[in-house]
């Protein structure tokens, strides 16, 4: 094997032989000699490359990632078969009660599925392709966010550094506030700016969609 041990096969009353366990998609070099009294010199060699595994085991390791109310990221790891060349990866997302999607992924183990309903189940599985497409891994059942929430605060106005109302919401300094002033709601992660430039955004004043509500200037 290339890089490997020599191995070393006794045959009699023969020419020939078959030559087993060998590893996949892996270059070999054979050579044969003869025994009267005692071995001769070897013949010059050939080298031989074993096929890929035509059907490679299903991928390890399914994950989120992160998840909103409209995509999600997912990763995954390789099949374990030893020195299995994967041509490409093919990524399943069903919506509980809809139909099935399909996504070609290639040289990476994780892909971004986009354009998801809000507040909806789907099942994610892969499957990986040498020659064949092998059988899918156990699948993961994932809920999208419901419209509106974010996870995380985009924004650089941190709402730790400002004390909470009594709503819930949180008021910002009259210094910071104004079209560009936002912050994430302590009670829910929502945000959004004041309505009428107290520096309190109440519950009330949120835009679907996660996006923050501004003041007119």
């Amino acid at each position: 094997m290339h890089g490997g041990s020599e191995q070393l096969h006794e045959v009699q009353d023969t020419t020939s032989t078959d030559l087993i366990s060998l590893e996949p998609h892996t270059e070999y070099t054979i050579r044969v000699r003869a025994k009267t009294v005692h071995f001769g010199d070897y013949c010059t060699p050939i080298t031989i490359h074993t096929l890929e595994t035509e059907i490679p085991s299903p991928p390890i390791g399914l994950k989120v990632d992160s998840v909103n109310s409209t995509s999600m990221s997912i990763s995954w790891q390789p099949p374990c078969d030893a020195k299995c060349f994967i041509r490409e990866y093919q990524v399943s997302c069903t919506m509980h009660g809809g139909s099935e999607q399909l996504h070609e992924v290639q040289d990476t183990t994780s892909t971004d599925l986009i354009s998801l309903e809000p507040h909806t189940e789907y099942t994610v599985r892969v499957r990986a392709k040498t020659v064949h497409f092998g059988d899918y891994c156990t699948p993961i059942t994932i809920h999208t966010l419901e419209t509106g929430t974010v996870t995380g605060a985009p924004y650089t106005n941190s709402a730790e550094e400002h004390p909470k109302s009594s709503f819930g919401a949180v008021q910002i300094p009259k210094s910071t506030q104004g079209n560009s002033c936002a912050t994430e709601d302590l009670s829910d992660g929502r945000v959004g700016t004041s309505s009428d430039g107290d520096g309190i955004f109440p519950p009330d004043r949120w835009l679907v969609g996660g996006r923050p509500w501004y003041d007119e200037v």
